[in-house]
């Protein structure tokens, strides 16, 4: 038997469930969605359907094509995309992908949407615990898309704290009769009227097995903005982890069994969670289960080449007024600015010109780590979304070339996008094909390997982490990084440098990787290594510095 790509989840499958039909698929065509939670129960239906993942499904349905920071033209024929490379589209299927009509909210509608989408994805064990307790038929014998809709009531009702109870049962009966199901309308409304007489307004600061965790307001916000607490701009800054009460036990007792509690409140994978409890203690694991569960600020990181951080600053106190001086602040780098405020990225003053981008302190220290210099030639491995390539065209102030590879021609054509926002012109992206042949001869004086990896430092980011990696995975994914660490080694210049990365907290996908390669490469010396544990205090991951000495 064939083994699945765990870098790709069966990407092939996914592809052909999305663009099948609803009548291939055994579903009822799905009404269009014209309301946030509309919106939000078709992303997560969809999700479930077809394993995209929300990120992407997010993205589609909000954007849409009028992604309308992007002005330029794209990078003409620098894709290598030899006929056997060609990519094979369904017939019928629409040029964008496949992406379903962009559907026009408001700045509020559009941030409950996203909380809605990636809450329920990513507590989905909490709501069915909790969910088990009160449905007496349970899961399997409940329709999908009424459980859905049942994990999207009680996502409202319990792991929320802005939203009135009427208004989550209510809502959420309309979504039946929108879906053309008014047979459900009842037992939906009994259900959630239930969870909502035993839910109380009670938060302890510890858990307790009558008590889940949700992200609460701690300042003094909570009085002034009590009506939009649901907003995406709540600062994380004013937020924390705690435990909400029922009239009754819903999980596990957290003293007893910490490990079943932190897996039904928290929907972190039990086996995972084995895994790290034999490296951190248990109030090591609530903690880093805490801070996977809260919304973090976001890291933006400087385009050097435009500017300094002190002036974008300037530039944003200047344009949107005194009211959002706390929304944005300087972050651990020189570089890096936090924001945490209610605008979207796109729609920040400098966004369009390429003043700056999206990226996370601990992904920037990658980049930092390998010390592109003008004039060289790099070679950024796994490349696309393009994030860390353009981080170091920025660091060569675009002097020199970096050849951008991916076994995704469309995730390369974000390359591209990045590029032109950011007016890098010494980025060439090139596809490779999975055996890694097409691969770049070089020779480079520098590689970055951004390798495939489990993405457990990088979990509350990343849903479907959750449901989707096991430990099989992870054996598969070692072989896999391993082999592009070899493989990039074979190109470079003698006296030329590696970084090898991954956004996993997990040793064999890490030292043991570069272990390994050292062992059957002498000619290599590790000069440095980063590990970063999630919350400390950004994401989790690992980078090491090799350097090649002679041939």
């Amino acid at each position: 038997m064939k083994k699945r790509d765990p870098l790709r989840f069966r990407k092939s499958e996914v592809s052909q469930r999305r663009h099948a039909s609803s009548k291939q698929r055994g579903e009822r065509p799905a009404p269009k969605p014209t309301t946030a939670r509309q919106l939000a129960f078709s992303i997560i239906d969809e999700h479930k359907q077809t394993g995209t993942f929300v990120g992407q499904l997010l993205e589609e349905r909000l954007e849409g094509e009028r992604r309308d920071f992007l002005k330029r033209p794209p990078l003409a024929g620098r894709i290598s995309r030899p006929a056997a490379q060609q990519e094979s589209k369904p017939k019928g299927r629409p040029a964008n992908g496949g992406a379903k009509q962009r559907i026009n909210l408001s700045q509020l509608d559009r941030r409950l949407v996203t909380q809605l989408v990636y809450g329920v994805v990513r507590r989905q064990a909490a709501l069915d615990a909790i969910l088990n307790q009160f449905v007496t038929r349970g899961r399997a014998q409940t329709e999908p898309a009424l459980w859905t809709l049942l994990q999207l009531g009680v996502y409202q009702l319990v792991l929320t704290t802005g939203i009135p109870q009427h208004a989550a049962v209510a809502e959420t009966v309309q979504l039946a009769h929108w879906l053309n199901e008014s047979r459900w309308s009842g037992f939906l409304n009994g259900i959630l009227r239930t969870i909502g007489r035993d839910v109380t307004d009670e938060f302890l600061e510890a858990p307790a097995t009558d008590a889940v965790p949700v992200e609460c307001l701690t300042s003094k916000l909570q009085a002034t903005e009590s009506e939009t607490d649901t907003d995406e701009s709540v600062s994380s800054r004013h937020t924390q982890i705690r435990y909400r009460r029922f009239q009754k036990q819903v999980l596990p007792d957290p003293k007893a069994e910490p490990q079943q509690y932190l897996a039904r409140a928290f929907g972190l994978p039990l086996w995972l969670i084995d895994r790290w409890s034999q490296r951190f203690s248990n109030e090591e694991l609530f903690r880093l289960a805490e801070w996977f569960e809260r919304r973090q600020p976001l890291s933006l990181r400087v385009n050097r080449r435009h500017g300094t951080r002190d002036e974008l600053l300037a530039r944003f106190a200047e344009t949107l007024g005194p009211d959002s001086e706390n929304d944005f602040g300087p972050g651990q780098t020189p570089e890096s600015i936090f924001y945490d405020g209610p605008l979207r990225v796109v729609d920040l003053p400098g966004f369009s010109d390429g003043d700056f981008t999206v990226q996370d302190e601990t992904a920037m220290s990658a980049s930092l780590l390998l010390n592109p210099l003008p004039g060289e030639t790099v070679l950024d491995l796994c490349a696309a979304p393009g994030t860390k390539t353009t981080h170091l065209a920025e660091l060569m102030d675009n002097d020199g070339l970096i050849v951008a590879t991916d076994v995704d021609g469309r995730r390369l054509r974000r390359v591209e996008e990045n590029a032109h926002r950011l007016q890098l012109s010494i980025i060439e992206p090139l596809r490779i094909l999975p055996d890694l042949s097409e691969f770049p001869t070089g020779p480079f004086d520098a590689i970055l390997i951004d390798a495939p990896c489990s993405n457990t430092g990088v979990i509350g980011k990343r849903p479907e982490v959750r449901s989707r990696i096991g430990t099989p995975d992870i054996e598969e994914l070692s072989s896999l990084q391993l082999k592009l660490l070899t493989a990039a080694a074979k190109h470079l210049f003698p006296t030329g440098r590696i970084v090898y990365s991954t956004c996993s907290i997990e040793p064999e996908e890490n030292a043991d990787i570069v272990t390994a390669f050292l062992a059957a490469h002498p000619n290599f010396q590790l000069k440095e290594v980063r590990e970063f544990i999630p919350g400390q205090p950004s994401d989790g991951g690992y980078q090491a510095l090799l350097v090649r000495e002679g041939s």
